[in-house]
C-alpha cells in the first residue's frame, strides 16, 4: 500500500486547485514549479519535500491542514467518482472562508435543501 499518502495528497492539492479555478500552469507558476511537476505531484507520481510542499499551500493560500484533510464518508475513504469528486471540490472551495463564511453557507445550503428534497 506504498504510496497511498502521496496519491491522497495529490488528489486534495487537484481538489484545492480546481476549487480556487486554477489550471495546472496557473499554480506553477504560482508555486514557481512546472506545471508538468503539478501534474505528477495530483497523479501521485511524484515524492514531495517539505520545501516544494510549502511553496504549493502557499500558492494556493490554504492552511497546512487542507492538504491532508481526506474525506471520510461514514467512516469509509471516498470512491472514485462524481459526486466525491465535487465533495472534494466543495469542501475546498469552503476551506479558504472564514468559519462565521462556513456557518452561514452551511445554514443556507440546509435551509436550501429542505424546501427543495420531496419527502
Amino acid at each position: 500500500m506504498t504510496g497511498l499518502l502521496k496519491f491522497e495528497i495529490g488528489k486534495q492539492i487537484k481538489a484545492l486547485r480546481t476549487a480556487k479555478k486554477l489550471t495546472q500552469t496557473q499554480l506553477g507558476e504560482m508555486a514557481e514549479l512546472p506545471y508538468t511537476y503539478i501534474g505528477g505531484i495530483e497523479r501521485g507520481e511524484r515524492n514531495l519535500s517539505i520545501d516544494t510542499l510549502e511553496k504549493i499551500i502557499l500558492a494556493l493560500d490554504v492552511s497546512p491542514i487542507e492538504v491532508f484533510r481526506f474525506i471520510e464518508i461514514n467512516g469509509q475513504q471516498p470512491e472514485n467518482n462524481d459526486k466525491d469528486e465535487e465533495l472534494y471540490n466543495f469542501m475546498a472551495l469552503m476551506s479558504s472562508n472564514s468559519y462565521e463564511d462556513i456557518k452561514f453557507f452551511h445554514k443556507l445550503a440546509a435551509d436550501i435543501l429542505k424546501h427543495t428534497t420531496k419527502k
